[in-house]
């Protein structure tokens, strides 16, 4: 499924699957008690906001490095503007 981490939405999915083929809405297969078999064996994760949480904070300390490096290959302001008059006579001369 689209959007889907199965380390924390197998055992939601489980649950509902569960509570449906318990009201007989659906007949359990012998894929879905392999599946369901490895999904009991995995630990649930406790809170999926922790994991996201760590995750901003990564791309925090990535977007500071990207940034820093971004400060450091920037041209001085001399570089900058021979640059710029390279450029403009390349303009005048076409």
């Amino acid at each position: 499924m689209l959007c889907l981490d199965p380390k924390l939405d197998s055992h939601r999915f489980k649950d509902l699957l569960d509570e449906a083929i318990a009201a007989r809405e659906l007949k359990e297969t012998k894929a879905y008690q392999k599946w369901a078999k490895k999904v009991s064996e995995i630990k649930p994760l406790t809170s999926p906001l922790r994991r996201k949480e760590k995750s901003a904070k990564q791309s925090e300390s990535d977007l500071f490095v990207i940034i820093s490096q971004r400060r450091n290959s920037e041209p001085s302001e001399e570089e900058f503007e021979a640059a710029q008059r390279k450029v403009e006579s390349r303009k005048a001369s076409n």
